[in-house]
């Protein structure tokens, strides 16, 4: 699976640690302590993914942007 798949599989996983974590945080389970833990430890885990994935787009972004670079200097030397 390519890093752009993968990033939007974590995207995906993260979206869903929010929501189960805002379901679990608003039932009238949070009086028990075991929910209250597990839904702190989903929004961690999401907010994790999210800043791991936004991480590896900003640096496909870049390895993106250095190719075009590299290919734009190539085509303009070979014209001259």
């Amino acid at each position: 699976m390519g890093m752009l798949n993968r990033c939007l599989a974590g995207l995906y996983l993260s979206a869903a640690c929010f929501a189960l974590a805002g379901f679990v945080g608003g039932t009238e389970l949070t009086s028990i302590k075991m929910a209250n833990f597990l839904s702190h430890s989903l929004l961690v885990l999401g907010v994790l993914l999210l800043c791991v994935c936004l991480a590896l787009l900003i640096v496909y972004a870049l390895r993106a942007i250095q190719i075009k670079q590299h290919q734009f200097s190539e085509k303009i030397s070979s014209h001259h």
